[in-house]
């Protein structure tokens, strides 16, 4: 296994954010945790909060109004982010029967597999993806110590929308490069 940095930033951040969560609901004084096996516990917190994640990707895919595969491939946009050229993509692949939009993203993916920019949205997406999931479990485990704190609510409630947003909008760029890689792979760019 290669421990690159994303893997460890995108394991560790998620991991202590929660770590810190937890400590506080449970009146743990962060000064005494020894920093090795907190660290430790947090890489395993956050990788755990990384399946979580992914398990709750369809939930995701739902609150945005489906796949964003799936919706760029139908014309519809995310904001700004909108591709332009689904046309001209379906045309490379209409030899073969029965294609239909999730076969297209799934054979682009395929096709763009080792391009480093798509790669590098993947990474983003994935860990807006791991911070919305974050954000969510700190949430549910500070509810019980702040409850009754209107503020709380207000700024958790906001970080919520921003990072679902955020991890909405990574979503549709990774898709969109993706997309547009198979292009630029099928015309020999």
């Amino acid at each position: 296994m290669d421990f690159n940095l994303y893997n460890l930033l995108s394991t560790l951040i998620p991991g202590f954010i929660v770590l810190m969560a937890g400590m506080r609901l449970l009146n743990f004084d962060v000064n005494n945790i020894p920093v090795l096996p907190s660290t430790a516990v947090a890489f395993v917190m956050g990788y755990f909060i990384n399946a979580i994640g992914g398990w709750l990707e369809k939930f995701l895919f739902w609150t945005w109004g489906g796949e964003p595969a799936i919706q760029l491939l139908e014309g519809k946009n995310c904001g700004r982010i909108k591709f332009y050229e689904v046309e001209k993509l379906k045309s490379f692949f209409n030899t073969e029967e029965n294609i239909n939009n999730k076969k297209t993203f799934q054979i682009a993916m395929r096709l763009s597999n080792g391009n480093e920019r798509v790669s590098d949205m993947n990474v983003s997406y994935v860990f807006s993806r791991s911070i919305l999931t974050t954000l969510l479990v700190a949430y549910f485990i500070l509810l019980p110590v702040y409850f009754k704190n209107i503020y709380f609510e207000i700024i958790s409630i906001f970080l919520i929308f921003l990072s679902w947003y955020r991890a909405k909008e990574r979503g549709f760029y990774y898709v969109k490069e993706v997309l547009t890689a198979t292009i630029n792979i099928k015309e020999g760019r």
